[in-house]
């Protein structure tokens, strides 16, 4: 009974790592995408969601509907994307030296939060 918990705790602990390290690479990637998009020449007009006008692309609300579309910067969100994927890929490194060190291998990863 002892080694088949050990097989569904480990089981259960690739999966989490696996989940940690999936969501970093999808929030660097979607930090790239955003960056991507920053500096990309776009047009200067858009639809409004709402009403399918033509509204700029610097409008915060739809003249025509008011339809709200905030203020939101680009920047904001490649820092959000930035620091919560580096959180991620830390814990995930930590949560696999962590792993790694139960069955004898000393990782350097530990070592830097001790």
């Amino acid at each position: 009974m002892d080694n088949l918990s050990d097989v569904f705790g480990n089981a259960i602990g690739f999966i989490m790592l696996f989940v940690l390290f999936f969501l970093s690479y999808m929030c660097f990637k979607a930090m790239i995408i955003n960056i991507i998009d920053k500096f990309k020449p776009a047009s200067k007009l858009m639809r409004c969601e709402s009403c399918g006008r033509q509204i700029s692309t610097s409008a915060y609300v739809c003249p025509h509907c008011g339809q709200h579309y905030g203020s939101s910067s680009a920047f904001n969100s490649i820092l959000v994307c930035f620091v919560i994927g580096s959180f991620l890929l830390l814990g995930g490194l930590y949560c696999l030296s962590l792993f790694l060190e139960e069955y004898g291998y000393d990782i350097f990863i530990l070592k830097m939060f001790n």
